[in-house]
């Protein structure tokens, strides 16, 4: 008997989070980004992300994402390229692929 698993690795890491929000490879944002839940981020933000106060927003950075800017949220995930500042009031995943300046 053969079994096959659906299972996919996850390239974030070990957390299961759900995303309101995905930015594609292809989008290019410059400014900005405020939000109150989750946002995952393939592509690039020149701009700071704020966690709206009193929300638990996740962000997470795949390995395709580029932030030139600030991050400011409940959880963080980080698996692409930060350059800037990282503020979490929970945790903070870097994940071996992650690189931060």
């Amino acid at each position: 008997m053969i079994v096959f698993s659906s299972k996919k690795k996850n390239p974030l890491g070990k957390s299961v989070e759900r995303f309101e929000t995905i930015i594609g490879k292809t989008i290019r944002i410059d400014g900005n980004l405020n939000i109150s839940e989750g946002v995952r981020i393939d592509g690039i933000l020149n701009g700071n992300i704020i966690q709206d106060d009193g929300k638990k927003a996740t962000v997470a950075i795949s390995q395709s994402g580029r932030i030139n800017g600030n991050i400011h949220a409940q959880h963080v995930i980080i698996s692409g390229f930060v350059k800037g500042n990282i503020f979490s009031n929970d945790r903070v995943e870097l994940l071996a692929s992650s690189r931060i300046e």
